[in-house]
């Protein structure tokens, strides 16, 4: 299956998306600080206009052009037809991860990394009630169809639904075992489905909060969910670089769609139900027609548990997608927009190549570490550090560092890329020692960190 559009234009990521009302528009944020407007009838960019720092979330309102834009600790409402600012929203003390607009665009919901919600009034552009119950960052918000609930995923691993009009906290939604990423109410209300950094989906029903359903397909973390308008159809993005697109009523997946060269950041189907957009951080947007796509139905289907959905029996889209949308298996390794610690490959060979123990407990200190330093800011954020990223050449990007740590901790990667990752413990103790450079106090062992234990 090939894209219908591939829009070409970001230099970074492509972070977030969303479609007009009618569909003929999409606007997209990057990590390039870049706020582009797509025409899909002309496949031009009508608009670009750019934001001082990297775009994290943007979100178009019900009517209209007005476009809400994360970008560092502000929100920006834009007229994206002619890219005037209307407001700068101020209050937040962290950045801003992630903006919706109320259904009826009243009002616009905003979660960040100073673990607070805030509901902020449209045509004033005044915070009108801040939400904070969650312990550590705020990564995903949205607004229920009726307006009533909002809902928020965060790296605490929880989901929260609030009272729209008396800011309370209703209900704490639980069953993740790592960071909740994306959360999205289906358009009846009926759910709520939040993906996770634990690879998996879930469903938990909106008004009683039960977990109706746990998916587990994903190879990697689920960092964005999108019901189409009828609710029949979730589609999720994910680190693994594919877009799945779920049957709820079939429970199962019916298209596993290798979309792009990098992971996926962002899916949204438009409302008039034509089309599904996919953008990622191999710096694309695609337009998928949804009349083209051919949602197969798996050739043996076998009885799904009330709480399990796999596809293991779904065949993989690859031999039908087009060559600029197959998987790209060498390269750069890309980084998710909200890392402050990024590593990627820049030549030379790795250190761990055809070493797969290591890389595995590598992954799983990464897995033990990573709860324990969430609630501190730049430079201690680790989602996706690998041990198959530690080779000659690497380089390392710390927001806040000084010229001495960065120094200290180049010298342990210079180690890292001469040895021979042959031992647990040397892997392990090479994490250790890099996180234990970082200037700030970690809670927790190093020594026990290496030894897996906490």
């Amino acid at each position: 299956m090939a894209a219908k559009l591939t829009f070409l234009g970001h230099r970074g990521w492509v972070c977030s998306a969303s479609f007009s009302s009618d569909g003929r528009f999409l606007v997209s944020g990057s990590s390039d600080g870049a706020l582009r407007l797509w025409n899909i009838r002309s496949r031009h960019c009508d608009q670009v206009m750019r934001m001082a720092e990297m775009i994290s979330s943007v979100h178009m309102a019900p009517e209209g052009f007005l476009v809400a834009a994360a970008g560092g600790l502000n929100v920006v409402l834009l007229n994206a037809e002619t890219g005037e600012c209307v407001h700068v929203l101020k209050g937040h003390t962290g950045k801003v991860r992630s903006v919706r607009f109320s259904p009826d665009g009243k009002y616009l919901v905003s979660g960040a990394r100073d673990s607070s919600v805030r509901m902020w009034d449209v045509s004033t552009g005044d915070c009108i009630r801040t939400f904070a119950k969650h312990i550590y960052q705020v990564n995903s918000v949205c607004v229920s169809a009726d307006g009533t609930q909002i809902a928020s995923g965060s790296t605490d691993r929880t989901v929260k639904l609030w009272d729209a009009e008396t800011g309370k906290c209703v209900r704490t939604l639980e069953g993740h075992t790592d960071v909740v990423n994306a959360v999205v109410f289906s358009p009846d209300g009926q759910f709520i489905a939040s993906g996770s950094d634990d690879n998996t989906i879930n469903l938990h029903d909106a008004r009683t909060g039960e977990l109706v359903r746990t998916i587990q397909d994903h190879r990697d973390a689920v960092l964005a969910l999108h019901f189409s308008a009828d609710g029949s159809q979730l589609a999720s993005g994910s680190r693994d670089e594919t877009v799945r697109v779920w049957s709820l009523r079939r429970r199962t997946c019916v298209r596993n769609i290798k979309a792009h060269k990098d992971t996926v950041c962002t899916v949204q189907f438009s409302n008039n139900g034509q089309y599904l957009a996919t953008g990622s951080e191999d710096r694309t947007m695609k337009v998928w027609e949804i009349k083209d796509v051919d949602f197969v139905k798996p050739k043996k289907e076998r009885p799904a548990s009330p709480n399990t959905t796999s596809s293991e029996s779904v065949p993989d889209a690859s031999q039908d997608a087009s060559p600029d949308a197959s998987l790209d298996t060498g390269g750069t390794t890309g980084m998710t927009p909200d890392s402050d610690i990024a590593c990627r490959i820049a030549g030379g060979h790795s250190c761990f190549a055809g070493n797969q123990r290591a890389d595995h407990h590598l992954q799983s200190v990464i897995k033990i570490l990573r709860p324990r330093i969430q609630a501190l800011d730049a430079p201690a954020r680790m989602t996706r550090l690998r041990a198959a990223e530690v080779s000659a050449g690497l380089y390392s990007s710390f927001a806040k560092c000084t010229g001495s740590i960065r120094s200290q901790l180049s010298l342990v990667h210079q180690k890292a890329s001469r040895a021979r990752f042959t031992s647990r413990t040397f892997a392990l103790g090479t994490v250790a020692t890099a996180l234990s450079l970082l200037p700030y106090h970690l809670p927790f062992t190093l020594a026990g960190a290496a030894s897996g234990r906490t």
